[in-house]
């Protein structure tokens, strides 16, 4: 449309119209057919021969020709129009001989075949002889080529023969737009098929190593892209630099200072044996590497003379000790072991692996043990990992600290990354954190704090902590599922015990808030974790755990969504920077319908969780992200997109019930036995698993599938789900008679409830009060309030509940338990706590009765004759028999005259010694 064809009929060319097809190849081979000449020479509208070597191009064709070559790579200088910049010295397939077998395959980035074959006779003129300058690459222009050029990739990859010629081109015009997914996708894919023989290909190497060095996170993979690089192009000596990199940056020094001699070599060499892949390494690139690769044998050095102590405080810890001293054995020189009391083999096992254990009494106090066992020490860093943690790459500790001297020798302490996962569930990650676990062995670094103990200098300040997010991380399996709540238990009684001494106070909040959270007792947790936010102290690992403990109490509190949706806004502003509270609001929006923003906030949940994980921030994402990737999931439907966030759903969080409803949303359309076979990678069959999804179907009301799924474990395990029989008979009966079945089960289950309440709180298995508030909510709503009020979680309550729950209470509590029950009476007006006193009484339960008459005032008008009567009956049991004749007094003078007071003086009186 410009004047492109007039230009060109003044240089006297023959001109065709040839209408686009969004296909370069058939108009490239369009124009071919219309040549009447032994070579073709084919430079783009963009390129043009340097005035240097143009006088050339004849007589390069010439020598071509008489030495049988069929296609000339010429050399292509790349520069920016617009500025000049150089971009790229590569190689362009521009000249070749016009044969009729040789035609051009591909929409785009097409290439020049035989007969669909890669040409043979193939020669490289060097940049004397010939350059091919390129100016179609400016910033500008090449956005606009890479948007052009992705619309035909994705067509040829989805019609063309061969689709493995596309990723290369595909993984550069996404980088172009900088979609870094997709170019990682798609480089990732050429790279498994190995190096092409094609003009600049390692184009797909060089993507990976740029965009992945961006990410920490990302190393492992970026040392194996550097791996394969080297193998593939070991000419090029930059794959060699970044190789040692990675090494260097993975604490493999040796490695690292070895690649870097393999670079030094290959620069020497590359101008020997020339090759058609471009270099892009200088001689300042060379000095830096040389400078890098003796700061590399130092620390090597180093590491090698440097001296490591690993201390452990313990009391029965057989079952990880073999974990911890296969562990530290991988770099510690010296071990001690203190152990606080162990009546196990801590001790015999520590000792056979060459450990110095002492005995140290335990006095309540972790600081003062771990203290003891630091005054043992006598290397240069002590590492002070607890029992039940263990370093991922325990070879790497020694490494990581030479290298620390040398990066930052005024670092005394090191927080590492801090990874929690629950044995008991398939090592699922629950949370990561940071901890200070190794340190200089100064004199002046000691811990305080009888629990949650924190390292000091003497003068009272915290030492110098170096942050590693991204090395050195140790996995932690002690807030395993059971172990968690013995754990908690002790935590949470060192607490008190402190509290009781100094008084309660700031110090104390966020640790309070974790142990009641662990316990399940959430109205606590809110309190504490909301005197903890408001604190002026706060932690140097996580800044966002009492925040995230907050959302946590609320809702399983059950507050309404207009304050969840209201506080979790506060915190995505507070901490922009956190997946934690975007996932979290994403989740209560999509929950209530409002699908836009909901995607908006779970999408940037996402993307910030792998920048958290590759600069190692701590997050409790890991506590949401399953329902956060079912959520999206479900709002972006049926699309590949959507199918990918479902299956990361049901990877991270297969047991989930918010994820599973997505997954049966998604997939309405199965049949239960499919839709069972379909979640098969996710939950494999067995007896327990089948159960699970049945109580699943069960309580989240998919009855199409509980049926099925209870003939299946009947079938495959011979098992009876125990409520198979009411959806059969709710199929089978007339409404009537259901509903008057369910009424008498209903009556039963309650009483199984409350017996299960009162079970659960005087046996305190683990997880005991998840499983006691699960039971609880299945109460009616008057009942439950109540005993919300015996757990004294509320005040007001209604009388009802109250009322329909004494006679269970009475009937299976102990009497601690119908003391503090039946106290609630006293709330109500009137002396309705008489009733359930005098029950109490005729029942024998005098314990709990007292409870009741102990908490009425002497002066009170409650405290007639008939209650000091009845006190004093209580007392007399107890054995307190002085102050029982004190009560019996006090009811004579009141006018209160009963036989069995005289019984009770006459047997006191014979109880009397003589």
């Amino acid at each position: 449309e410009d004047d492109t064809k007039s230009i060109a009929a003044s240089y006297g060319a023959a001109i065709y119209d040839f209408p686009w097809q969004g296909d370069f190849s058939a108009a490239r081979n369009f124009a071919l057919g219309k040549i009447q000449a032994d070579w073709v020479v084919a430079p783009d509208g963009d390129e043009y021969f340097s005035s240097e070597t143009a006088g050339n191009l004849r007589r390069v064709v010439e020598r071509g020709d008489a030495e049988g070559m069929d296609l000339l790579l010429v050399p292509w200088h790349n520069i920016d129009e617009e500025n000049g910049e150089v971009l790229l010295d590569s190689y362009a397939p521009r000249i070749f001989r016009c044969r009729p077998e040789f035609c051009y395959e591909g929409r785009i980035h097409e290439e020049l075949r035989e007969r669909g074959k890669a040409i043979e006779r193939v020669g490289v003129l060097s940049p004397r002889e010939l350059t091919l300058v390129h100016t179609g690459y400016s910033a500008r222009i090449s956005k606009e080529k890479a948007q052009r050029n992705v619309e035909l990739l994705r067509k040829e990859l989805e019609e063309g023969r061969e689709p493995g010629n596309v990723y290369m081109y595909l993984a550069e015009a996404y980088d172009g737009l900088d979609d870094g997914e997709n170019a990682l996708k798609y480089a990732r894919l050429d790279l498994a098929l190995g190096r092409r023989n094609i003009v600049y290909a390692s184009r797909s190497c060089r993507i990976l190593l740029r965009r992945l060095a961006k990410n920490p996170a990302a190393w492992e993979e970026c040392r194996r892209v550097a791996a394969q690089a080297v193998q593939e192009f070991p000419e090029l000596p930059e794959f060699h630099a970044e190789y040692a990199e990675c090494l260097a940056f993975l604490l493999d020094f040796p490695g690292a200072a070895k690649e870097a001699q393999a670079a030094e070599k290959a620069f020497e060499e590359y101008g020997k044996h020339p090759g058609i892949e471009p270099m892009m390494f200088d001689e300042g690139m060379l000095a830096t590497l040389r400078q890098r690769k003796e700061q590399w044998r130092k620390i090597s050095a180093r590491a090698g003379e440097m001296k490591v102590t690993s201390c452990l405080i313990v009391r029965d810890g057989e079952k990880d000790m073999e974990s911890w001293l296969g562990n530290t054995a991988q770099f510690s020189d010296e071990r001690i072991v203190v152990d606080t009391g162990s009546e196990d083999r801590t001790r015999e096992l520590a000792r056979s692996a060459g450990c110095g254990v002492y005995d140290f009494t335990w006095a309540n106090d972790f600081s003062a043990a771990r203290n003891d066992a630091i005054a043992r020490a006598s290397g240069d860093w002590i590492s002070f990992i607890d029992v039940d943690e263990a370093f991922e790459k325990p070879e790497q500790v020694k490494p990581f600290l030479a290298w620390l001297e040398f990066h930052d020798p005024a670092a005394e302490a090191v927080m590492v990354p801090w990874l929690n996962v629950d044995e008991d569930d398939g090592n699922r990650e629950i949370s990561r954190n940071a901890i200070v676990r190794l340190f200089r062995n100064r004199k002046g670094l000691r811990y305080e704090g009888n629990v949650h103990e924190t390292l000091y200098r003497s003068n009272g300040e915290l030492p110098r902590i170096f942050r590693e997010r991204q090395r050195l991380c140790l996995r932690h399996w002690g807030y395993s599922s059971g172990r968690i709540v013995d754990k908690t238990k002790r935590n949470l009684a060192l607490l008190q015990e402190d509290i009781a001494l100094h008084g309660e106070g700031p110090q104390h909040y966020r640790y309070l808030a974790d142990c009641y959270a662990e316990m399940g007792d959430w109205e606590q947790t809110f309190f504490y974790a909301q005197k903890a936010i408001a604190s002026p102290l706060q932690s140097l690992a996580n800044d966002c755990r009492m925040q995230h403990l907050l959302l946590v109490a609320m809702r399983r509190m059950g507050e309404n969504y207009q304050k969840q949706e209201a506080v979790t806004r506060e915190m995505c502003e507070a901490f922009p920077h956190l997946p934690d509270f975007h996932g979290r609001l994403g989740i209560l929006l999509a929950e209530q319908g409002k699908g836009e923003e909901a995607r908006s906030c779970l999408k940037r949940a996402m993307n910030l969780s792998v920048a958290a994980n590759a600069t190692g921030i701590p997050t409790e994402f890991a506590d949401d992200e399953g329902t956060a990737c079912a959520w999206l999931a479900f709002l972006e439907g049926g699309t590949r997109e959507g199918e990918n966030f479902l299956e990361k759903a049901l990877r991270l969080s297969p047991q989930n019930d918010d994820v599973l409803n997505i997954a049966r949303e998604m997939q309405q359309g199965l049949s239960p036995e499919t839709f069972r076979q379909w979640l098969e990678p996710w939950l494999p069959s067995s007896d327990e698993t089948d159960i699970w999804l049945a109580r699943w179907a069960e309580r989240n009301g998919h009855t199409d599938l509980f049926t099925p799924w209870c003939e299946k474990i009947e079938r495959e395990y011979g098992k009876e789900m125990p409520r198979k029989r009411i959806f059969e008979d709710a199929a089978m009966e007339g409404t009537k008679e259901f509903a008057e079945k369910m009424t008498r089960g209903m009556v039963a289950d309650i009483r199984h409830l409350v017996m299960m309440l009162l079970e659960l709180e005087r046996e305190q298995p683990p997880h005991w009060q998840i499983m006691a508030r699960q039971c609880r909510e299945l109460l009616p709503e008057a009942m439950e309030a109540a005993w919300q009020a015996y757990e004294g979680k509320r005040e007001d309550f209604p009388a009802d509940g109250f009322r329909a729950l004494w006679p269970m209470v009475r009937a299976m509590g102990d009497e601690v338990q119908m003391g503090r029950f039946g106290r609630l009476a006293m709330a109500f007006e009137g002396s309705a706590w008489r009733g359930i006193a005098g029950e109490l009484l005729s029942d024998g339960k005098w314990e709990a009765a007292l409870s009741l008459y102990s908490r009425i005032a002497a002066d009170s008008p409650e405290a007639d004759g008939e209650f000091w009567h009845d006190a004093g009956v209580c007392l007399w049991h107890r054995g307190e028999r002085s102050a029982a004749m004190e009560c019996f007094e006090r009811a004579r003078s009141m006018g209160m005259r009963t036989k069995d007071m005289d019984a009770y003086e006459a047997w006191t009186g014979e109880e009397q010694p003589c």
